[in-house]
């Protein structure tokens, strides 16, 4: 799958969705640090390398490297969003920072939301689960789809989910969305189990926790602020008027 605008994935140290990974067709591939080796693990060589090497222990040989010191004030990851923005890559997606030590994650968040504020299109891959970042700019849209009455799952996972239902009980059906960076107006979300139509959605409270896809085409949108949305895997492959037809 390839997207309809110019695309780059970044690639951190912690653990990394392979198998989403190789789904996708990126134009551009940055690794971070110890990304250079999940990704060598399986037999791709990013573009350019980022990062103090730290994690990876040697200075990979790619084609472009990136090597800065150990004592900095920004994480590899956001050395090399950084560089993904130079390049001017108009969506961008995570990899490997969304598991492993709680702190990363948040700070891995923080720059998918800098990214973002940029006017890029930025999403987030973790092992069956995605986020997006929703700005007025960069609505979200998931196509509709079957539902299975009893386990609450997609009856068609997709070409890249894992078809084992039990494997992907953790996410089931819900998509939840949080307001991200303060209070988020003017919040509408369509073909969903609990709409909202131009809400106010504050950004201290668990509201927006477990809605769900109900076989409808859904969008989520906003006029102010930015939004934080985590799906499951499955519906990465439902997303709509991102994806090339080509």
């Amino acid at each position: 799958m390839r997207f309809n605008t110019s695309s780059c994935a970044i690639v951190g140290a912690a653990a990394f969705n392979a198998r989403h990974f190789s789904s996708m067709q990126f134009d551009y591939v940055i690794a971070a640090d110890g990304g250079w080796k999940s990704l060598t693990d399986i037999g791709f060589e990013a573009e350019e390398a980022v990062g103090d090497f730290d994690s990876l222990g040697y200075v990979p040989k790619a084609a472009h490297v990136l090597r800065v010191p150990e004592e900095k004030d920004e994480s590899d990851l956001e050395l090399a969003a950084r560089r993904a923005a130079e390049l001017n890559f108009e969506t961008l997606v995570f990899y490997g920072c969304l598991s492993g030590r709680f702190d990363q994650t948040i700070a891995a968040i923080n720059v998918m939301s800098h990214s973002a504020v940029q006017g890029k299109r930025v999403f987030g891959v973790g092992d069956k689960f995605c986020l997006a970042i929703v700005t007025p700019c960069t609505p979200l849209e998931f196509s509709a789809f079957q539902v299975h009455a009893n386990t609450n799952q997609a009856i068609d996972l997709g070409p890249g989910a894992d078809a084992n239902i039990q494997e992907n009980a953790r996410y089931k059906n819900y998509i939840s969305v949080f307001a991200a960076g303060g209070d988020a107006y003017g919040v509408t979300e369509t073909g969903l189990k609990y709409p909202l139509d131009s809400a106010t959605l504050p950004s201290d409270t668990s509201l927006g926790l477990s809605n769900e896809f109900c076989g409808q085409h859904a969008r989520i949108s906003l006029k102010k602020g930015e939004l934080l949305v985590t799906f499951p895997e499955f519906a990465w492959y439902k997303l709509d008027n991102v994806f090339s037809n080509a």
